[in-house]
């Protein structure tokens, strides 16, 4: 994929997210698709984009959620991750709780390494978004 079209791509989905009348967990799976597209091309900015600012899971908040994905983009030379068998849920508290199975191949040298497991992510709103505030 051109750069020219991996922006188009990258601004549709991103208007896609904020169309009024995406339900939450509809901007949720859009917010997730625009993760999986930067953890794939190792694009720490718009990785960053999904991540709220008051992020609070495992990490201190974004800037140590932005030093690990680095410090994981820096030493690898390539990432192919996917998800599938995913659940999401509506919270009462206007969050959304997405658990999904995930695949994720890591390259360095010729050297692969495969991990995979289940992930539970929680995304909030904030201007029209949903964003991870947690569960990375």
């Amino acid at each position: 994929m051109t750069a020219g079209r991996a922006v188009a791509f990258t601004l549709v989905l991103l208007s896609l997210a904020c169309v009024p009348g995406a339900t939450p967990a509809e901007k949720a799976v859009e917010t997730l698709a625009v993760r999986e597209k930067a953890l794939n091309a190792r694009d720490l900015d718009l990785y960053m984009t999904t991540i709220a600012p008051g992020y609070g899971g495992s990490a201190t908040g974004p800037a140590a959620i932005r030093a690990r994905a680095s410090r994981l983009f820096e030493g690898i030379d390539a990432i192919r991750y996917s998800t599938d068998e995913r659940s999401v849920y509506e919270e009462p508290d206007g969050r959304v709780r997405v658990i999904q199975r995930f695949v994720m191949e890591l390259e360095r040298e010729g050297v692969r390494r495969n991990l995979a497991g289940r992930e539970e992510i929680f995304l909030t709103p904030l201007d029209g978004r949903m964003l991870i505030v947690d569960g990375l």
